[in-house]
């Protein structure tokens, strides 16, 4: 677990070590595995259901819609909520159980994950969390 972010700081510096001219995108990459520093209790949870290649951004989703917190809740103006360590929207995971057949709470991390990692690779890779791209979507 703690080699993903290990190994994220020695590619900032491999890739481009810190100088003048670079500055800005080595501290943008250090940014990055800061962020994945916080959620890194749920990297193995994480590399259960998504590829190797895709922990990191997932790791990044994490903490950029719940700050790895399984019983983080968001209100939102249209009146639903956003629940659990992907943000699982009430709409979204409506139309999931329906879809899947599943049953369950979406502050489970195991099922959120599950469920968000169906999302990902079946319905637009990080579409349904479109609204916080800016936080994590990040080119390793």
């Amino acid at each position: 677990m703690p080699s993903l972010i290990i190994e994220g700081v020695i590619s900032c510096l491999l890739v481009m070590p810190p100088s003048v001219d670079n500055l800005e995108q080595f501290i943008d990459c250090r940014e990055q595995y800061n962020k994945v520093e916080v959620v890194q209790e749920w990297i193995p949870l994480l590399q259960t259901y998504f590829k190797e290649e895709d922990v990191l951004q997932a790791s990044l989703m994490v903490f950029c819609e719940s700050t790895g917190r399984p019983r983080s809740y968001n209100n939102n103006t249209n009146g639903t909520q956003d629940i659990g360590l992907f943000a699982m929207n009430d709409t979204t995971w409506t139309w999931l159980q329906d879809k899947l057949k599943f049953t369950g709470d979406r502050r489970d991390p195991v099922l959120n994950t599950r469920i968000a990692s169906w999302l990902f690779y079946n319905d637009g890779r990080g579409k349904h969390w479109y609204s916080s791209e800016h936080c994590w979507d990040y080119d390793f």
